[in-house]
């Protein structure tokens, strides 16, 4: 559990560096600090979720395989995680369960996305919220199940 939280940290403090990198350069173009609202604050707060949710399934996956499967398996869930709900958008014919039951497997990072908002300087949407409870809850759960495979690892 201290690797977890190690990795968290580390990310999170990447993500305040950039984030901070950013808000500078926005300042400085725009010659004030109007371009700082609260949708590029949300927009970086759940930027930080979703870097906690990949984290978190990669630690699961490295629990459960090597360091190559684990580093290719995590970037399939990364990408398809972003793209889930297009996919169950897109999914007609007669196998619909097969699109909702990566629905409820695969994390729904586009949920977590806020730059719509950013970009056309929106405030972020009212279930913001709950799409970061959702995260969290995706990541504890994945860590628990990380936990759960470690300890029935034989490391002998």
């Amino acid at each position: 559990m201290k690797a977890s939280k190690l990795l968290s940290a580390s990310l999170l403090a990447n993500l305040a560096a950039m984030a901070l990198v950013l808000a500078a350069v926005l300042a400085i173009e725009a010659g004030s600090t109007r371009p700082l609202d609260r949708s590029l604050l949300g927009a970086i707060a759940m930027l930080g979720v979703q870097l906690l949710v990949v984290a978190a399934v990669a630690i699961l996956f490295s629990a459960l395989t090597s360091t190559t499967l684990a580093a290719i398996f995590t970037l399939a869930i990364a990408i398809a995680g972003h793209l889930s709900g297009e996919v169950r958008a897109i999914w007609q014919g007669d196998a619909t369960w097969i699109a909702t039951l990566v629905w409820y497997l695969v994390p729904n990072l586009g949920a977590l996305s806020l730059n719509a908002s950013v970009v056309y300087r929106t405030p972020p949407p009212p279930g913001t919220w709950l799409a970061a409870g959702y995260g969290a809850l995706y990541a504890a759960s994945a860590l628990a199940l990380a936990s759960f495979a470690f300890e029935k690892r034989d490391l002998r």
